[in-house]
């Protein structure tokens, strides 16, 4: 006689090793993917010089990269510096920067740029700035910024702005006045930008 006690359910014992199995590709899958997630790599360099042409005459340029698995961005940069004495000086600065990004395909409208179901999205930006200081305090210049993007319509804002410095570079005002672009209605609009740029330590703010 067979009271079945201290029988076996052999229908749990299979539902154990299920889970056990499933937990156990779980714990797999996501040993995977944070190894994965370790094998991304990220680079980036600046590299810049000084050069002295003369006394009143300076010169500085520059290169930046940086690239992680998504995007990849250049640039290159420069500034020149006319210096006759302590007071007056004219200064001419600008950079240029490339972005590329890697984006998945979902419109057939850019078939073109299509490859293994992703395509670039490429953007050109950058600015040239002259800035002309005539006395200890006062400072007025022009910039304009330039921005393109892949599919959309190139962007040329122009701006001019005058400073003002009471204490000697501790603490400057500036008054900016600029075109910029709805993105929305495509139109160009005045926009007024006021500044205080001070110091705290050693390092003092620039006029431009």
């Amino acid at each position: 006689f067979d009271s079945g006690l201290g029988g076996h359910n052999h229908g749990s014992e299979k539902e154990d090793v299920h889970y056990e199995d499933k937990d156990e590709h779980k714990k797999k899958d996501e040993h995977d993917h944070g190894k994965n997630e370790k094998q991304e790599q990220v680079f980036s360099a600046r590299w810049g010089n000084f050069f002295e042409l003369n006394n009143i005459n300076h010169i500085e340029i520059g290169t930046s990269y940086y690239r992680d698995p998504e995007n990849n961005l250049m640039g290159a940069d420069f500034k020149y510096k006319w210096r006759p004495n302590k007071y007056r000086s004219i200064t001419i600065q600008g950079e240029i920067v490339q972005l590329n990004i890697k984006e998945e395909h979902h419109d057939e409208e850019h078939h073109d740029e299509v490859h293994k179901g992703e395509y670039n999205i490429k953007s050109d930006a950058g600015y040239l700035m002259i800035n002309y200081q005539f006395n200890k305090s006062f400072n007025f210049g022009i910039i304009g910024d330039y921005y393109k993007e892949t599919y959309k319509e190139t962007e040329i804002n122009p701006s001019i702005f005058f400073g003002f410095s009471p204490a000697e570079e501790s603490t400057v005002f500036r008054l900016k006045v600029g075109q910029v672009e709805d993105h929305e209605s495509h139109k160009k609009h005045l926009k007024t930008t006021a500044q205080i740029i001070w110091s705290l330590g050693p390092h003092k703010p620039h006029r431009y």
